[in-house]
């Protein structure tokens, strides 16, 4: 039952980094290459929390 508990979170805050990653991308190079970069650096930060959990 505490599995679920900690997937919600950790899906509220998957769908954060990928905002996240799509407005910094866009923000930095209204390119195709900076959205990928963008959501490549908010993949990136979800795997390093992932990782320190």
């Amino acid at each position: 039952m505490g599995k679920h508990k900690k997937d919600e979170p950790a899906g509220l805050a998957f769908v954060g980094f990928l905002i996240l990653g799509l407005a910094v991308g866009i923000y930095i190079n209204q390119t195709a290459v900076g959205v990928l970069a963008g959501l490549a650096l908010g993949f990136i930060s979800m795997a390093i929390l992932k990782s320190r959990k």
